[in-house]
């Protein structure tokens, strides 16, 4: 007959558990072995535990363990709060890949393989779904060197006929690769303890004198703490050390980052965030980092920002019966520095700040010089010339008399054609005019004169007849005509007026708001002129994506609809996010208890979703589905409604950078046009509005995708 044998100490007595992760699944198979080894019954198991828990767990069953209480009602409690596989899994497999990378020795290999195994062998007993996740296995075989990556896809492919997962083939390579390594390359491992048996032998142990403490009345003796500089090793700290004071700044950085020293005091390996040493303070600077490596940086000198000269250049389509108007365009020649002649004609306009030259004609006539930034502003348009060149010539009439000017090149300068037909010199006061000085036909200026040279475009002497007749101007170029011309003398239809002016810094933010202002008025009267005949744009493949999960899955409930997330792909895989949304819960649950008003407001939304079947509870295996994911919620109060309280679930709370608004595709706009709802409103006499109470809650999700909002 088998005698009874008592049970040792250590089989009494459970592992200390704390609350950890990692040390659920050890305490729980503790308690089941040891239970069903020694047949302990439930009050010797309510003693155990009692000793066992401390801290938090010890907390969260305190009034289970103090009554007549079942132990397995404990450990489901317990398992609950501390042993979710979800978080256990999630937690380790982000240590899993947070693994450095073997180091090359043979017990580095090792070490890796036994982790890797025991992360797979707590997966398995789990069952979890991250034992078929492919990209662990990848990030795991990307820190194995260039030779073992081989030999692994060479083991990977002899048992690819295999079923088990791929992390669990993994482990098993690894072990096989450790083992060899352990067994053939000789790796001396690290001692650890101590050994057991000296050869020497020890001298007989002799009783130490007593030592008594002398202890001072009026002060307490303390030997001060020697510093010993981590730069020489001498007895002074790293700041008073010569040789480290006479380095360059860059060469102490350099050692610092190389001797992981905190770079705030310089004195010991720690974090400078945590560091109470003061920050720099050279120059008023406040970076973290020691005065020793401040670096003195060079003032950064602003470039001289170059002068650039605006062009503004408006064309108005004019169609009056009355006539159109002349600008004054005559013929010039203008010469280059080397003597070079061309013959153009010249737009003489007074409201410009500025000479322009069209950049062929410059090219013609050998001129050229710096090159300077232009920009162009026309109505509705813009142009800009960032080769302009500020070259100089000459410019000359019919008299020979040359004028030095400087110009600025344009590339095909836009200036509108001209013609001025000898019948205009059939008034009175211009019959005296030259024909073959004044009258051309359908000419184009190459040049502009602005009032940079305002002495050859000032009129000296004029001949003025009728309002509605032709002006005769002398300039120091020449005889000129411009002004208003009857449509019959003249049939072109076209009207254009130019302006040009220099940009300066004092006026330029002047300039440019009243461009703005006008640029910005002709966007709006286009815009209110196209509303309703506006070009649809075509769906993107996000967008059709989503209107055709919302065609396939849109459906009609009595009185209410249901439709299907817009999920950006088919095989979404979620995060676990119960923890996080735990947190979130107990946040507000504090500031329930901190505010009984807040408390009731918030129990009444929640049980308003409830009553009116937005929410109903989870039936338990929501959390399995791949999708899962738990929604934290907080309230929000609106200025305009003071005193209601409003539930609103947080969708873009992310875990490990994942929130559930990235996995949702945002959809088309759908929304009718604001400036057609108002013209629409204008069409009759009453116009009728319209809400739906609680709109968004009234539409139902799909049960598939029910799993995705969750909420504690």
């Amino acid at each position: 007959m088998a005698m009874f044998r008592p049970p040792p100490r250590q089989a009494q007595e459970l592992p200390i558990f704390t609350g950890a992760y990692t040390d659920w699944l050890p305490f729980k198979r503790a308690m089941i072995d040891s239970t069903r080894m020694y047949k302990f019954s439930d009050a010797e198991n309510l003693a155990r535990l009692r000793v066992s828990l401390k801290g938090e767990p010890k907390e969260a069953v305190a009034a289970l363990l103090y009554t007549a209480t079942n132990p397995s009602v404990i450990m489901d409690t317990l398992e609950q709060c501390f042993g979710k596989p979800e978080l256990i899994v999630e937690r380790t497999v982000s240590e899993l890949r947070r693994l450095p990378r073997p180091d090359g020795t043979a017990t580095g290999l090792n070490s890796f393989a036994v982790k890797v195994q025991n992360v797979a062998c707590v997966l398995g007993n789990l069952a979890h779904w991250h034992l078929y996740d492919s990209t662990l296995v990848r990030d795991l075989v990307e820190k194995l060197d260039t030779y073992r990556q081989t030999k692994w896809c060479e083991y990977a492919d002899e048992h690819r006929m295999e079923t088990e997962p791929e992390i669990v083939k993994l482990s098993r390579f690894l072990m096989r690769e450790g083992d060899l390594a352990i067994r053939y390359l000789h790796s001396a491992a690290k001692e650890t303890a101590p050994a057991r048996h000296d050869p020497k032998p020890r001298p007989p142990r002799t009783r130490r004198p007593e030592r008594r403490n002398v202890y001072n009345a009026t002060a307490e003796n303390k030997e001060p703490r020697k510093s010993v500089c981590l730069c020489c090793g001498g007895n002074h700290s790293v700041p008073r050390c010569w040789k480290f004071s006479a380095m360059t700044v860059e060469d102490r950085w350099k050692w610092a980052k190389e001797a992981y020293v905190c770079f705030k005091c310089l004195i010991e390996k720690h974090r400078r965030f945590k560091c109470r040493a003061k920050s720099c303070g050279v120059d008023g600077c406040d970076s973290p980092h020691h005065a020793l490596l401040h670096t003195q940086r060079k003032p950064v000198s602003k470039p001289e920002t170059p002068k650039v000269e605006t062009v503004l250049n408006t064309s108005v389509l004019v169609k009056e019966n009355s006539g159109s108007v002349l600008l004054k365009v005559r013929p010039v020649s203008v010469i280059g520095p080397n003597g070079q002649r061309a013959n153009t004609y010249a737009l003489l306009d007074e409201g410009s700040t500025v000479t322009l030259i069209d950049a062929e004609i410059a090219d013609r006539i050998g001129a050229d010089g710096p090159t300077r930034k232009l920009r162009i502003h026309g109505l509705g348009s813009s142009q800009s010339e960032p080769t302009s060149k500020a070259v100089e010539l000459s410019i000359c009439g019919k008299s020979g008399e040359s004028h030095k000017v400087i110009a600025r090149t344009v590339h095909n300068l836009k200036l509108a054609r001209q013609t001025i037909d000898s019948s205009c010199l059939e008034y009175a006061h211009l019959r005296g005019l030259d024909r073959s000085e004044v009258c051309y036909n359908n000419v184009k200026p190459g040049i502009l004169v602005g009032a940079d040279n305002w002495h050859l475009i000032v009129s000296r002497q004029l001949l003025v007849g009728g309002r509605r007749e032709p002006v005769a101007s002398l300039t120091s170029l020449g005889w000129t005509v411009h002004g208003t011309v009857p449509k019959v003398i003249n049939s072109t239809a076209n009207e254009n007026v130019f302006h040009a002016y220099t940009y300066r810094a004092d006026i330029s933010r002047t300039c440019n708001d009243l461009d703005e202002r006008l640029e910005d008025r002709m966007k709006r009267h286009f815009a209110i002129d196209n509303v309703g005949i506006s070009k649809i744009a075509k769906p993107s493949r996000s967008e059709e994506r989503a209107l055709d999960i919302f065609a396939r899955t849109a459906k009609r409930i009595g009185h209410q609809f249901e439709v299907g997330l817009p999920w950006k792909d088919d095989a979404v895989v979620m995060p676990p996010s119960y923890d996080m949304a735990l947190r979130r819960l107990r946040t507000i649950e504090r500031k329930m208890d901190a505010s009984p008003e807040f408390k009731h407001e918030y129990k009444a939304q929640v049980q308003n979703l409830l009553d009116k079947g937005y929410a109903e509870p989870c039936q338990g295996n929501e959390a399995d589905s791949p999708i899962g994911w738990f929604l934290p919620h907080f309230a929000v109060r609106n200025v305009n409604k003071p005193g209601k309280l409003r539930l609103v679930h947080d969708a873009a709370a992310t875990v490990n950078g994942t929130c559930l608004n990235d996995k949702l595709l945002d959809g088309p706009d759908l929304l009718r046009s604001l400036p057609g709802v108002l013209f629409r409103f204008r069409e009759r006499d009453v116009a009728v509005s319209a809400d739906i109470r609680e709109m968004f809650m009234r539409i139902k999700i799909r049960k598939a995708d029910q799993p995705a909002q969750m909420f504690l």
